[in-house]
């Protein structure tokens, strides 16, 4: 088996091919050489990078295209890259690579999102896919996955028969299989690492899923989870999940709980906003917009008197904001699900928290009225605004100008847009609790300053 990843810096992957073979793992550098060498030997190849219907791109300069396709044996290819399987294309990459003897290729008939492909990067889902879980439903559920993260429709397709396995039984031992009233309990073990495909007979009539220790999933989820997705075929459920090996434990309930349902779809949105957004270029943002609102806040308070004591409160309550963003984020980075692309702490994501939320503490301090508070709020959460309308603006205009007259139907969901609202609203209510706790810290400040004496 064999990972092969183009450079993607906003989710910290660098470009390389990992080879998992019976020596163990073998490290390689994405070349052009390397990957055709790998294409003639493995038995599966996933890759993700920028592509085409004619190409994939291993760098700006370096392209796979159907002329260098070595003649192959009978290996599974799988792709994130863009508009790879476009079969009606003179020249069609998925077809090259079945007509040289591939077995079966998936890959996206338009442009995906990248991050929200189960498996994606090192994951390689298909690895363990067996009789009852082969690998055309890998590719259903992961395909539920992109229309729970980005898309209108499932476009990530399977050229080949979708009865291919590449084991010839399941990865693991189920040893107890209990009911307890609406609960079911199943214990596996001799489970490996990696993406476990498990088919649960009659598992069909639970809508929750939980997996201890990694991940926990409902029917009526409505984003996007990279640890673990369901789909039901008839009257089983399929579970196919992150796991580093050994036991594990699936539990199965009816119906998840109220307090779970609010908890996950909160956290979603937190992790979404505070976590993975600043790494795409939300943290420059921040810093943008509130380097541009203090300079602009610094020149009012040198024309207005009396300013020293909101300018400290501000700086206060940025301080405090800043340092719950950076404890958030620290103590989610390894529980992170709503991108199958890593996250890295931020310093700069948590130094434009300052800044921003700041700008917010005096607008705060300065307003004499309702509407005046409001929009203090409204600048302390600019930068989640602006996330929600670039990705509204993008979409839409996406949709309608090039897809619409295309398809007949838009490519994209508004699922990005609607993520950050949840986190919106809780930042909102901290904001309005450290802003009113901040304008008490401000009277006093001003109380002391009049209070203080002075000499001639």
């Amino acid at each position: 088996m064999v990972v092969a990843n183009a450079a993607n810096p906003s989710g910290h992957i660098l470009s390389s091919i990992v080879a998992f073979g019976p020596g163990g793992i073998g490290l390689r550098p994405l070349t052009l050489a390397n990957l055709t060498h790998y294409l003639e030997r493995a038995d599966y190849l996933t890759f993700t990078g920028h592509g085409g219907w004619s190409h994939l791109a291993l760098d700006s300069e370096t392209w796979l295209r159907p002329s260098d396709i070595p003649e192959l044996s009978s290996i599974v290819v799988t792709t994130g890259s863009c508009n790879t399987f476009r079969l009606w294309k003179e020249g069609s990459l998925a077809l090259t690579f079945v007509d040289q003897g591939a077995a079966a290729y998936a890959g996206f008939a338009y442009s995906p999102n990248e991050g929200y492909l189960l498996g994606e990067f090192y994951g390689a889902p298909l690895r363990y896919a067996w009789p009852g879980f082969p690998v055309g439903h890998v590719i259903q559920v992961q395909n539920k996955g992109t229309v729970l993260g980005f898309a209108s429709f499932p476009y990530y397709y399977l050229l080949g028969d979708p009865r291919i396995a590449l084991q010839s039984e399941p990865p693991y031992e189920l040893v107890a299989d209990s009911v307890d009233g609406t609960s079911r309990t199943l214990s596996y073990s001799g489970a490996p690492e990696g993406f476990i495909p498990v088919r649960i007979a009659g598992g069909a009539g639970y809508g929750f899923v939980d997996v201890p220790g990694v991940a926990s999933a409902s029917e009526r989820d409505p984003f996007y989870n990279a640890r673990l997705q369901t789909a039901d075929i008839g009257e089983d459920k399929l579970v196919l999940f992150e796991h580093g090996g050994g036991d594990f434990i699936i539990r199965l309930e009816q119906q998840p709980s109220l307090p779970w349902l609010v908890s996950d779809v909160l956290s979603d949105s937190l992790d979404h906003t505070l976590v993975y957004l600043p790494q795409t270029g939300g943290d420059l943002v921040a810093l943008f917009l509130g380097g541009l609102a203090w300079l602009t806040i610094l020149r009012v308070a040198r024309r207005a008197g009396g300013a020293r004591p909101r300018l400290l409160a501000s700086a206060g309550a940025g301080v405090v904001l800043a340092a719950l963003h950076g404890a958030y984020v620290w103590a989610r980075l390894d529980d992170v699900t709503i991108t199958s692309k890593s996250v890295e702490f931020s310093l700069a994501a948590v130094a434009g928290t300052f800044l921003v939320a700041g700008a917010g503490a005096f607008v705060f301090l300065s307003a004499r009225s309702w509407r005046g508070k409001g929009l203090a709020l409204i600048m302390g959460t600019m930068v989640t605004w602006a996330a929600i309308f670039f990705s509204l603006a993008m979409v839409a205009g996406v949709n309608h100008i090039v897809f619409g007259p295309q398809l007949g139907v838009g490519l994209y969901n508004h699922a990005l847009a609607i993520l950050p609202l949840p986190a919106l609203l809780t930042q909102c209510g901290v904001l309005l609790v450290c802003y009113s706790l901040s304008s008490r810290v401000a009277a006093r400040l001003g109380k002391r300053r009049i209070q203080a004496p002075t000499t001639d």
